[in-house]
């Protein structure tokens, strides 16, 4: 009996192994079904149900994706990609009390988890609380310098607010990290014209114009930078 509970353990993993690369790769319906086979063998299998969420978001079936994360959340508590889901879909809902609970739930049980921290930001932006907003998006990105939606969110705020220092730091780690990503340079450029770092923003104007000669805004924005640089000689 051992041998085939271990047994059934080992093919449970291996399931859930194919059926995440299945769902990384687009395919949907397959990756649903693997979590399916997943659910007969183990029907308290919160990762599974995670899953499927995840499946039923990318489908655009956002009910049956709810039931899902709640049900792993019962399931299982401290599952915090169940919070995560459901803190997502909440917002995604414009439920922002709920969202709000759901991904401190998450954060409880894995403390850094930058999406649940931009979530949070994200709550703030629905509420109002531009500070409160900023913070978060920062702690996103202080977790993981690849967030693209806390650094765009954070770059907009920067823009309400007039305040470039920060989100000028945390897109220079981005595009260290991305140097081909001419949609961030050339927002990066914008933010060092604003921080008065003219020659900074003419370099990465430069950069992407070499890379994409079709590139209007930078070309449009290297010529008002230009034009700086001249009034101030």
């Amino acid at each position: 009996d051992m041998l085939q509970g271990e047994k059934r353990e080992s093919q449970i993993e291996n399931l859930l192994l194919e059926a995440s690369e299945v769902l990384e790769s687009g395919e949907f319906e397959i990756a649903l079904k693997l979590y399916g086979e997943i659910l007969n063998l183990s029907p308290d299998n919160a990762g599974a149900l995670v899953g499927m969420g995840d499946c039923y978001m990318k489908l655009q079936l956002p009910d049956n994706a709810e039931s899902c994360y709640e049900n792993a959340c019962l399931k299982e508590p401290d599952n915090d990609k169940g919070w995560l889901g459901s803190g997502l879909l909440a917002l995604y809902k414009g439920d922002n009390k709920k969202a709000d609970i759901c991904f401190n739930k998450c954060l409880e049980n894995s403390a850094a988890n930058d999406k649940a921290f931009c979530g949070l930001g994200m709550v703030r932006v629905n509420r109002g609380d531009v500070d409160g907003a900023y913070d978060y998006f920062c702690k996103a990105l202080d977790t993981n310098p690849e967030n693209l939606s806390a650094c765009k969110s954070l770059m907009e705020l920067s823009y309400k607010i007039e305040q470039f220092g920060e989100i000028e730091i945390y897109l220079n780690k981005f595009i260290d990290l991305h140097p081909a990503d001419l949609n961030m340079r050339y927002g990066l450029a914008g933010i060092q014209y604003k921080n008065g770092k003219l020659e900074d923003s003419i370099k990465n104007l430069e950069y992407i114009l070499a890379l994409d000669s079709a590139h209007e805004p930078a070309r449009e924005l290297l010529e008002n930078v230009r034009a700086d640089v001249v009034l101030t000689k």
